[in-house]
């Protein structure tokens, strides 16, 4: 498992779940409800998975993608999304995302959806 998360959701719900989730797993967790501070973070820290919401006000979650792949290249990047498509997950996927996670989700699959995702990132 990681060992350093950083987790970008507008949602407080969301944010504290992953954070209990994951905590659990003994991974040191970081949350941000601002994409804005989410790349200020990555800037000034390394990060070995980020959980990123897709839709928040005021930001694409593929531009935000984009900036997160350019700052923080060694971090496996996941995308979640409470407005899941085949559509987005793929263009997630072209574009760097390690994986794509539809909201709701259970402990089981977002933890295995990291796991998962590092196991790929490894090869």
């Amino acid at each position: 498992m990681a060992e350093t998360m950083l987790i970008i959701d507008d949602e407080d719900v969301v944010l504290e779940s992953c954070r209990r989730i994951f905590s659990a797993e003994g991974v040191q967790v970081t949350c941000t409800t601002s994409p804005r501070e989410g790349l200020r973070l990555v800037e000034n820290s390394s990060f070995d998975v980020i959980l990123c919401d897709w839709k928040m006000p005021g930001f694409d979650g593929m531009d935000v993608l984009a900036e997160l792949n350019q700052r923080s290249p060694d971090s496996v990047v996941i995308m979640i999304s409470g407005y899941p498509t085949v559509g987005r997950a793929t263009e997630a996927m072209e574009r760097g995302a390690m994986a794509y996670v539809p909201k709701p989700f259970t402990p089981d699959e977002i933890v295995k959806a990291v796991k998962d995702a590092l196991k790929r990132r490894a090869i």
